[in-house]
């Protein structure tokens, strides 16, 4: 996973978060798309940050 965020230097407010999963496997594309979202609904900084700030994938 990489995640990418700014900040909007007038204010130093997050200007958001983006983040790239890429997987490694066999498994059918719809096999993993459920796993990342899955993992994205019940990852702990992920759910903390979209508390205060849009979390993105891309």
């Amino acid at each position: 996973m990489t995640a990418v965020g700014d900040f909007d230097t007038g204010t130093w407010a997050s200007i958001g978060i983006t983040d790239r999963v890429e997987l490694d496997s066999t498994a059918p594309a719809d096999d993993l798309t459920a796993l990342i979202d899955r993992v994205d609904r019940v990852a702990e900084i992920p759910r903390a940050i979209r508390a205060g700030a849009p979390v993105r994938r891309v």
